[in-house]
């Protein structure tokens, strides 16, 4: 395995709350307190959220099937996607991803 996999895995390892020793194959042992790193990272993203909700209400909210409707017949109707965003309390970024969901644009 190369070098690159190994460093990779221990950065990962390292996240989740394992010691990981360097050397060849990473050697890993259990941490006492590893929630601590899961509980920052759950209020670094509850700051993103209500950052993002800041603008746009709706942000990181799930998707209903009538709005995901609603929002394929404005597209479908030549409305823009601006116009579709301020009307949902979404971002023009979050109608497109979903519009390539559906299958309405195409994926990126």
């Amino acid at each position: 395995m190369s070098f690159a996999f190994f460093k990779g895995l221990r950065r990962i390892l390292s996240s989740l709350g394992y010691a990981v020793e360097s050397g060849e194959a990473p050697t890993v042992t259990r941490r006492e307190k590893p929630h601590a790193v899961i509980g920052s990272r759950k209020d670094e993203r509850d700051a993103v959220v209500a950052q993002a909700r800041q603008r746009n209400p709706l942000a990181f909210a799930p998707w209903t099937r009538e709005e995901e409707q609603e929002v394929r017949r404005r597209y479908e109707a030549g409305e823009n996607i601006q116009a579709i965003a301020r009307a949902h309390k979404r971002s023009p970024r979050a109608i497109e991803l979903r519009l390539q969901r559906l299958g309405v644009l195409p994926r990126e």
